[in-house]
């Protein structure tokens, strides 16, 4: 976990694990279906943006996986339960191999309140090889955020112009 500004960057695995920065991105983020990561709210957090940052490519499979924020510890994830505020689905490009280095992500605009779980899911269509660190970036509820431009790109301003970033098909 990251703070900076007013926002903090939730991570999975944890920043620093591992010896090189490759080993901080594992397979099993991209490789095997089911819940990868749950993240837990010691106060109430907006989420303004969700991604995968891809370590090793990924093969031509299309990657994607859902975000979902359950309300306590121990609740159904289902996405018929869920509120649509409070899910997303973060989709690559159709039977295309990510790169790495490449940040696949959507912004979105969720609440996780006290106490509550932001669980990401990798879906049935895993594809075969690749590695991911899966992030969320929120901030205390409510409060303002500096730097955060969700929807037009993410954090702050990068020169020269970003190419290594891959937008959410849906």
């Amino acid at each position: 976990m990251a703070m900076d500004a007013g926002y903090t960057i939730w991570c999975s695995p944890a920043a620093g694990v591992g010896t090189t920065d490759a080993s901080a991105a594992i397979a099993g983020n991209v490789t095997s279906t089911g819940a990868k990561a749950s993240f837990v709210a010691a106060q109430p957090m907006d989420v303004y943006e969700v991604g995968a940052v891809i370590g090793t490519a990924t093969a031509a499979t299309t990657y994607n996986f859902e975000v979902a924020v359950e309300e306590k510890i121990g609740g159904t994830f289902s996405t018929t339960t869920i509120s649509p505020t409070n899910y997303a689905l973060v989709t690559g490009p159709a039977a295309t191999a990510i790169p790495a280095g490449t940040t696949l992500k959507k912004s979105v605009n969720m609440r996780v309140p006290k106490g509550g779980v932001l669980r990401f899911n990798v879906l049935a269509t895993a594809p075969a090889s690749g590695t991911a660190m899966l992030y969320a970036i929120v901030a205390p509820a409510g409060g303002p955020v500096i730097g955060v431009q969700a929807g037009s790109g993410g954090l702050g301003t990068q020169s020269p112009s970003v190419t290594n970033e891959i937008i959410s098909t849906t």
